[in-house]
């Protein structure tokens, strides 16, 4: 079993060692870092050039390559995620681009898959969601890829999701809750992939719950809740309890709905199960947002008027 496989196995004593380094040393290669302030950054041509396997007399060459084709490509910008950080060299100082592990995922995400290594790394980023940039602009990707992590291994996940949380400053409560939503996300989405007869179609299931709840798609509760770019991607962050609740409840019943059928339906049959669910519970969430006094949605206190 090759060091990589010893990691994804969660060998313990592989535990503390990043995954870019088990690679390189699975390679029997090298790989130049500097640690600044705690974070390893990392050489790319290094990195490059190991995982590709190349022959090249210089290291450099297969990075260079490859920049360009990225920088054809368009899709991202290479200066956003390098630094260029001065190396000792036989022929002096140097300053070559590093960057962080994360850094190396989008880069690898763009290379061919010729390598055996380069197709374990990006098997690896499926399976564990490591959110690199493309991922980032993708967020029913990025959120089927979190309740895979969530189903094939739940104590690394609950381990990410927790930290990140706290760092929020989320409380403990909090955080238990929105777990707990976050488990019964993935049996739905696993129940859409399980009764498909095609593809399932997660965001055309989702939106209909909200429009099912709410009246409004996705984009309509992002702006009435006013929240940027970057909160929308975790828009169940930042809804009441009341509305996380009330989604759990629908999307539990339309699993269990698509289950009895016990047979293969459209993503048009599904979109409209989850919207009839979704209808049948939304005057309960309101009737009790209403008798506490907030907002069904944000959970915000509603005005009222004195006498």
């Amino acid at each position: 079993m090759s060091l990589i496989e010893q990691y994804l196995n969660n060998d313990p004593e592989l535990a503390q060692i990043p995954l870019p380094e088990i690679i390189i040393q699975s390679l029997g290669g090298k790989m130049d870092f500097i640690e600044i302030d705690g974070k390893k950054y990392y050489a790319i041509r290094d990195w490059v050039y190991e995982i590709k396997g190349s022959v090249s007399k210089r290291r450099g060459i297969p990075w260079d390559d490859l920049k360009s084709k990225i920088d054809e490509q368009g899709d991202f910008r290479v200066s956003d995620i390098v630094r260029y950080l001065p190396i000792e060299t036989p022929g002096g100082t140097f300053e070559i681009e590093f960057t962080d592990a994360e850094g190396l995922y989008a880069i690898t995400q763009r290379m061919a898959d010729r390598s055996a290594t380069v197709r374990q790394v990006k098997d690896y980023l499926a399976k564990a969601g490591v959110f690199v940039d493309d991922l980032r602009t993708e967020p029913e990707q990025r959120d089927e890829l979190m309740e895979r992590l969530i189903a094939e291994n739940p104590e690394r996940a609950m381990e990410a999701i927790v930290a990140r949380y706290r760092a929020q400053g989320k409380s403990d409560l909090w955080i238990e809750r929105r777990i707990v939503g976050m488990q019964k996300r993935n049996k739905f989405t696993s129940t859409l992939r399980e009764t498909s007869a095609s593809s399932p179609n997660y965001a055309q299931a989702t939106n209909a719950g909200y429009q099912g709840a709410f009246s409004m798609m996705k984009d309509e509760i992002v702006a009435y809740l006013g929240l940027t770019k970057q909160q929308a991607r975790q828009l169940r962050d930042h809804i009441s309890e009341i509305a996380l609740q009330g989604i759990a409840l629908y999307e539990t019943a339309s699993a269990e709905k698509m289950k009895i059928m016990k047979r293969a339906l459209t993503p048009l049959e599904q979109a409209e199960i989850v919207r009839t669910c979704a209808r049948i519970v939304a005057p309960s969430m309101k009737a009790l947002a209403d008798y506490v006094g907030v907002d069904v949605l944000s959970g915000q206190p509603l005005l009222t008027t004195g006498e």
